[in-house]
């Protein structure tokens, strides 16, 4: 089975599962197609925001559009790259397991408890609620809030945050942004070129 236009890999990428099958899958084929620049939100009137796997041209798109937003996201990314450590660690974990208990535990270690609840309050957020706490126009906010959409949560379901906290802040360290070359279109010899919407949507981001 295959997604034939699916542009979001990354959590498969840091997955127990791909690092098992990772030679395999290049063998028969898989390719994956990296971008600097992830996905754009355009708006009326010319307006845009834009995330790159750079976080300092991200920030830097960002204070030229709204300094607010720029402060709120470097505070974010700071808060992100805390729980980072622990957030993929559970993402690599059956639920429950003995691994994922490990790794609550670790959070309480070495944060404490009122860290940890700290830590965790912002992912659970809805994306709405993430918005209006960390950023300052509409814009910032609606680039946040679709992520969440992204998983099928509404912008005011508890937990939306997760997704487009981890998108938006760890394209780096997660693999982010990616697209697949089919297994069944292309060999690992293959020298034809990748779907026409492919290339359309790395043009538009």
């Amino acid at each position: 089975m295959h997604d034939l236009y699916s542009t979001n890999q990354n959590l498969f990428l840091a997955s127990d599962a791909y690092a098992g099958f990772a030679s395999g899958l290049s063998r028969h084929g898989l390719r994956f197609r990296t971008t600097d620049r992830p996905y754009p939100n355009a708006f009326p009137h010319g307006l845009s925001v834009r995330v790159y796997s750079d976080y300092e041209r991200t920030l830097g798109q960002l204070a030229a559009h709204n300094a607010g937003d720029a402060e709120g996201f470097a505070a974010l990314y700071q808060q992100y790259k805390q729980f980072a450590p622990y957030l993929f660690g559970l993402y690599g974990s059956a639920v429950p397991s003995s691994a994922a208990v490990r790794q609550v535990l670790s959070l309480l270690r070495h944060r404490g408890l009122r860290g940890a609840a700290e830590l965790t309050h912002t992912p659970l957020m809805s994306t709405r609620k993430l918005g209006e706490t960390w950023f300052a126009t509409g814009e910032a906010r609606t680039m946040a809030a679709c992520w969440g959409m992204h998983m099928d949560f509404g912008p005011d379901v508890s937990g939306g945050a997760m997704f487009p906290r981890s998108i938006r802040l760890g394209p780096r360290q997660a693999a982010m942004s990616h697209e697949a070359v089919p297994l069944t279109q292309y060999s690992s010899c293959s020298s034809q070129s990748p779907p026409r919407r492919s290339r359309l949507l790395n043009t538009l981001s």
